[in-house]
């Protein structure tokens, strides 16, 4: 009895600090091609989430540019990696969402309820033109199309040689329960301990 309770408790205990987590699980991507240009190598389906890169894709645009994309997913984060054999292709000046490129992640299974992605970190490798071109045209070179608790949506305005993208989902821990609740919990498994001893002494 004593080792079924203390089982209990430590599977409560490991409950309370669950995070989302992807690791382990399998999930499919796909390029989705809006504005011209070829995919030469779309993302594999059915990648399994570890410490390795996901996905691998590589596009040439209507410049005859080729761009390859790398994407690593982490437990709560992805992370979007852009190489290509010219510094930028692909602007369009407007105001409007819209997207050259389209990235699709699907079959997510966090583990736990999860609220919202964001963009946590952007870098740039490329020298010159490349990056300054980004803060020139004044609008953001991604959007986030769509995100639900189980499919990514990304869109890219334009493609930048060197670009570094990280995006991190929001709100994926287990909510812990109040302290007068947990109180509640260990006095019931002290009484059940209690009482089981008391049996086992008559």
């Amino acid at each position: 009895m004593k080792k079924l309770i203390s089982l209990i408790a430590l599977s409560f205990c490991v409950s309370l600090s669950a995070h989302a987590s992807l690791i382990s699980d399998t999930i499919n991507g796909e390029i989705q091609n809006d504005f011209g240009g070829n995919i030469d190598q779309q993302f594999s389906s059915n990648a399994v989430v570890d410490s390795n890169t996901e996905f691998t894709g590589t596009y040439t645009d209507v410049f005859n540019s080729i761009w390859n994309f790398n994407v690593d997913f982490d437990s709560d984060s992805l992370v979007l990696n852009i190489m290509g054999s010219s510094d930028w292709a692909n602007v369009r000046m407007s105001d409007s969402v819209y997207s050259v490129l389209k990235f699709s992640f699907t079959d997510l299974d966090w583990g736990v309820p999860v609220q919202s992605l964001a963009l946590t970190g952007y870098s740039c490798v490329s020298t010159g033109f490349s990056c300054d071109v980004r803060e020139l045209i004044g609008i953001d070179n991604v959007n986030i199309l769509d995100f639900t608790n189980n499919e990514i949506l990304i869109g890219l305005n334009g493609l930048y040689h060197g670009e570094t993208y990280k995006f991190t989902i929001n709100g994926g821990q287990v909510p812990v329960p109040e302290s007068s609740s947990l109180l509640l919990l260990l006095v019931g498994l002290f009484a059940v301990m209690l009482k089981c001893s008391l049996i086992r002494k008559k």
